[in-house]
């Protein structure tokens, strides 16, 4: 008998998970982040087959987080994530 136990784990709906790439997956708003060869951060919301509805390049990672929040806000204000206080 294996002593490994599967856990069900669900996102806490009442508590900020203090993440946001996190909050954005628990909100159902897609995104990628890839790491540039040459510097930089390529960062991409709202990926569907061949579009996605915001992309930019930012030089530091410092930045990629406040630039994914502000543009989800403002693409999906309907969104839980959105509605959640920072």
């Amino acid at each position: 008998m294996s002593n490994v136990q599967q856990m069900n784990f669900r996102p806490i709906k009442s508590i900020r998970s203090g993440s946001v790439f996190q909050e954005l997956y628990d909100s159902g708003i897609n995104f990628t982040v890839t790491s540039l060869g040459d510097g930089g951060f390529e960062v991409k919301l709202g990926a569907s087959l061949n579009h996605f509805d915001a992309e930019t390049i930012l030089p530091y990672w410092s930045e990629v987080e406040r630039w994914m929040t502000e543009t989800a806000t403002r693409l999906y204000p309907a969104s839980r994530f959105a509605r959640t206080p920072r």
